[in-house]
């Protein structure tokens, strides 16, 4: 299984600093440096602390999304650090059944493979 890379922004890192061993967390402790480490690397998703009084969360949930298009955005906001972490298998969750059914071919054409279908040239 690969690593997910995920950017955390919280100046109380021990809130927020035990993830499974298939996450790779990259703390910040400030808006500006997660601004400067979101363009320096990409991340998969991102969760702010919103229990932080001196972090901008506001401002990084407008900044972050045009730097990192791609990551998912998650709000810590006191709850268990379990449940933002269940939030975020969640997401990943979902995005790999989604790439899974666009791999998946519904095919009509009924049981005889004997004949090929009629828009094939073979």
């Amino acid at each position: 299984m690969n690593t997910r890379k995920i950017l955390i922004v919280s100046a109380h890192r021990e809130a927020l600093e035990r993830w499974p061993s298939y996450y790779e967390p990259v703390f910040a402790e400030t808006d500006e440096s997660a601004i400067e480490v979101a363009q320096r690397q990409p991340f998969e998703a991102i969760v702010l602390d919103g229990t932080d009084p001196e972090l901008h969360s506001a401002k990084l949930r407008a900044i972050l999304p045009i730097l990192q298009p791609g990551a998912a955005l998650f709000n810590y906001e006191g709850a268990p650090e379990a449940t933002v972490q269940t939030d975020v298998q969640e997401y990943f969750r979902r995005q790999r059944n989604a790439r899974i059914r666009r791999f998946i071919v519904l095919d009509n054409a009924g049981s005889d493979w004997t004949v090929p279908p009629e828009f094939s040239e073979n």
